[in-house]
């Protein structure tokens, strides 16, 4: 090896002995801390605060109760969490239904008896059985959006609407769809 092949190894050397230290050392000074750089605790609780209340509006508006809060003639985790919310959202006379096929007596009882311990009773309150009427909606109101939600392409005459669909095996379809 000649003195020039030497010296380029040499600084070769030295330049991948400074960058695997700074890549070691990183780009932080001793000041710094990883807390600078998260979102303060405040903000998170502003968040979390949103989505709970949203979620208690949700739970008031439906104020009703399937099969899946239950296990057997018992409330289960969902549905003491679901009543809750309905509880401290509500602001005056409210009304839980108790929505099941089968079971709904013992069902409205165990709810009766979940909001009687949890002190609720003097909200008034009442447990219902059966579909809530206040949650509901007439079909024709999403099915006149439907063509909206479909993407669509005239033809070349424009006469007709095509729409534009994909099969299960990634190929597409044109479908003649009405006004």
């Amino acid at each position: 090896m000649n003195a020039s092949t030497r010296l380029v190894g040499r600084k070769i050397g030295a330049f991948a002995c400074v960058g695997a230290l700074l890549v070691l050392s990183g780009c932080m000074t001793p000041a710094q801390t990883h807390d600078e750089f998260t979102t303060d605790q405040q903000s998170t609780l502003s968040v979390d605060e949103v989505m709970e209340r949203q979620a208690m509006a949700g739970a008031a508006a439906d104020a009703t109760l399937n099969s899946s809060h239950f296990e057997g003639n018992s409330l289960n985790e969902l549905g003491r969490t679901k009543l809750n919310a309905i509880v401290q959202k509500s602001n005056g006379p409210a009304t839980v239904y108790v929505n099941v096929d089968d079971g709904a007596a013992a069902r409205v009882d165990a709810v009766t008896k979940y909001l009687k311990d949890a002190g609720a009773t003097g909200q008034n309150i009442k447990v219902a059985a059966g579909p809530n009427p206040n949650a509901t909606m007439a079909a024709t109101e999403g099915l006149s959006r439907m063509q909206k939600t479909e993407s669509s392409e005239k033809d070349e005459r424009n006469e007709r609407i095509i729409g534009v669909g994909i099969t299960p095996n990634g190929s597409t379809t044109e479908t003649p769809m009405n006004k």
